[in-house]
């Protein structure tokens, strides 16, 4: 009871520390300005607006994918936004054909479905933690294979329209994201976001490889549930729960804590800035609906190229706001999308951890 007692405690300070960075990073950013920032800004919140735009004008069915891949893909130079944009659209291709492949041979297999989505997650955790240059390619393509397999079991029958609209999405917005990158940013180097993961270039020590075979497979267990616990309970937001499963893992309970805690936040303050804009008369315009989303979009990007102690707060954020008010075909209007964003963040991060902790040695 005193080991579990302790590892509950290791949880809390994680969060604390993770949460003082965070407070500590936004404190810089809000201390001074920069160009550089500002230009990546302008880049990323008008390729996303674009995309949004295109995506509704294309009659696409989640116009707010075309958006969001413009914002994860926008880095600060363009060399880093081509080559990540080209790895996203090469990962999600074949994630999503090599899915379908798996779905049509084992569909109404729940048991077959299910054994895909775990092997599928702790293999994209390993290989991403491994490979070098292509990881987020690998990492990508786990994504999508996890997402349709869990799709697959919620809504078999729409699988084939589900991936179509997914990968044309996403690469909407990956190739706004690179023509505005181009246009805003240029090839300046960039130093301070790495295209690939931290550890893809460097060897990792046994400690650390056991300690990623448990990482891996607590997530995989979380995958594995998902469904489950949906299925069992009836609860909304199953896929949103799954993003968050992939994203959140990172090699070490410290850094997941982190990237936790800052995806919350950015869920938090973008979801409630969207839907204080819904309630108000600028968001039921597609003119000042634009440039309002605009303008906020903007100023959780140059967040996003900043600091890295609250960057991803910054990303999450914009993501939050894109969910918020982009809901189908214009101005979004219901107060469900971003509260089933939040839960199934909260739900995801408390699921991964119950598991890590019952995986841990006393």
């Amino acid at each position: 009871m005193s080991a579990r007692w302790l590892f509950i405690k290791d949880d809390m300070m994680y969060a604390a520390s993770a949460f003082e960075e965070f407070k500590q990073g936004l404190a810089h950013e809000l201390s001074h300005f920069s160009r550089t920032q500002a230009r990546c800004a302008l880049g990323a919140a008008t390729a996303a607006l674009c995309a949004v735009l295109i995506a509704n004008w294309l009659n696409l069915e989640k116009p707010y994918w075309a958006g969001i891949s413009a914002l994860v893909v926008s880095r600060s130079s363009y060399d880093a936004s081509l080559v990540k944009g080209i790895l996203r659209i090469i990962g999600t291709i074949c994630g999503c054909v090599l899915a379908l492949i798996l779905l049509g041979a084992f569909i109404g297999n729940v048991f077959a479905i299910l054994c895909i989505i775990f092997f599928t997650s702790v293999a994209t955790v390993v290989v991403t933690e491994i490979r070098g240059k292509d990881s987020y390619a690998w990492s990508m393509s786990g994504f999508m294979i996890v997402l349709l397999s869990i799709a697959g079991l919620v809504v078999p029958q729409n699988i084939f329209d589900f991936a179509f609209f997914r990968t044309f999405e996403i690469s909407l917005g990956t190739l706004m994201a690179i023509v505005m990158s181009a246009v805003f940013v240029g090839s300046e180097p960039d130093e301070n976001i790495p295209v690939t993961s931290p550890s893809a270039n460097s060897k990792i020590s046994p400690a650390q490889e056991s300690e990623l075979i448990k990482q891996a497979i607590s997530l995989a267990l979380a995958m594995v549930s998902v469904p489950l616990i949906w299925r069992w309970l009836d609860l909304p937001g199953i896929l949103q729960i799954g993003v968050t499963s992939l994203i959140l893992l990172q090699p070490s309970p410290e850094l997941t804590w982190r990237k936790g805690i800052l995806r919350i936040s950015g869920c938090v303050i973008g979801g409630s800035i969207g839907l204080l804009l819904l309630g108000t008369t600028p968001g039921h315009y597609l003119i000042t609906w634009a440039a309002s989303y605009w303008v906020l979009l903007l100023i959780f990007s140059y967040i996003d190229h900043g600091d890295p102690r609250c960057s991803y707060m910054g990303l999450q954020g914009g993501i939050a706001l894109t969910l918020t008010l982009v809901q189908g075909l214009g101005p979004g209007t219901e107060l469900q999308p971003p509260i089933t964003r939040l839960c199934g963040i909260l739900a995801a991060l408390v699921l991964w951890n119950i598991i890590h902790a019952l995986l841990e040695k006393n």
